[in-house]
Order: structure tokens, then sequence, then C-alpha cells
């Protein structure tokens, strides 16, 4: 009996734990703009450009992050960024000043580089030559399920909670669905296995 490739599990690891990622540092935010406006009196521009700052800054880390991928790999990078994006998200469910709030963002953003499709795709090139489409596949279908999950279960959760403990929950979920999984699953690539890619003899 062929015993399954690891490349699999490495593959559903991180497609399991890009949905929350995407669905927490990414898709949520839109659903804070309104409670957070309301509390706090910050304009949909003010809290918009905080956001457009978490893209400027997850555009320019990608290039270290990229850097640290080939020679480290993913597991302590994801491992690391999982444990700071719960710290992150905790700090912001404290803030009350627009200045904090944009060091916070601009943090979010350093994350989404160590988190998100680059550090994943990087992972699938790695352990997938000629399966590559088949994994890639799977990886964005975990990825596009991150909208249509979090979005409404962040409005529920604000509803129920306030957005702050709202937060709370989500850096809950944050820690315990990608913080164990990237540190036990994670490998940087199949040859420390002895193993090729896509399970080859």
């Amino acid at each position: 009996m062929q015993r399954l490739y690891y490349g699999w599990v490495v593959l559903l690891t991180v497609s399991i734990t890009e949905l929350v990622s995407w669905g927490i540092l990414y898709y949520a935010f839109s659903v804070f703009v309104g409670p957070m406006s309301a509390e706090l009196g910050w304009t949909t521009l003010e809290l918009s450009g905080a956001f457009s700052l978490t893209l400027l800054v997850a555009g320019i880390c990608a290039i270290p992050v990229g850097r640290w991928l080939d020679q480290h790999g993913p597991r302590a990078l994801m491992t690391g960024a999982a444990c700071m994006a719960v710290l992150i998200l905790w700090a912001w469910s404290q803030v009350t000043q627009l200045w904090a709030f944009y060091l916070i963002m601009a943090g979010i953003g350093v994350m989404q580089s160590a988190l998100l499709y680059e550090p994943a795709f990087a992972i699938v090139a790695t352990w997938f030559r000629l399966r590559r489409g088949q994994a890639l596949t799977i990886l964005t279908f975990f990825g596009a399920l991150a909208s249509p999950v979090f979005i409404p279960l962040t409005d529920y959760l604000i509803r129920s909670l306030g957005w702050r403990s709202a937060l709370l929950a989500l850096a809950v979920i944050q820690a315990l669905v990608t913080i164990v999984p990237h540190a036990i699953f994670l490998r940087r690539r199949p040859q420390d296995l002895g193993l090729l890619p896509d399970g080859l003899a």
C-alpha cells in the first residue's frame, strides 16, 4: 500500500490556515468599519486609509518574506507570524487613538505578507511539480471560502459581543487554528524527508 505523500498533509494544513488567516486578517476588516466609526468617531476615509496602509506594507514585506522562504522555509515564519497576529488582534481590540490604529494596521500588513498567499504559493511550488495545478486549485478553493465564512461570522460576533470582544474571539480562532498546525505540520521541502516533489520515487 502506497504511503500518503507528505506534501498533501502540508497542503491541507496550509489550505485550512489560509481560510482562517484570509478571513480574519483581510475580509473581516470591512465588517468593523461601521461599529468602529460609530464608537470612535473616525470617518470611513480614515478607516479605509488604514487598510490601504495594510496592503502597502504587505506588498513591501513580500520581498524579505520571499527571501526568508528561500533560505529557511515556511515553518518558523508562519508559526511566528500566527502568534504575532493574535497579539495584534488583541491590540486592535484595545485601540482608542487613530495613530495607534494605523500602527496596528501596518502590523497586520506584515502578518499578511507572512501568512497569506505569498508563502502558501511558495509551499505549493516546493512540494508539487506535476500536480501543481491540482494543489493550487485546492489551496485557492479554501482561500475563496474565507469571505463567505468570515464576513457573516464576524458580523454575528459583533452583533452578539460588540466589536472589541469580537476581535478577541477572532484572535482565539486565529490562535487555535493556525499556530499549532503551522508548528507541527509544515516542513521546508520534500528532500528534508527523503522525498521528491509529488511523491515521486
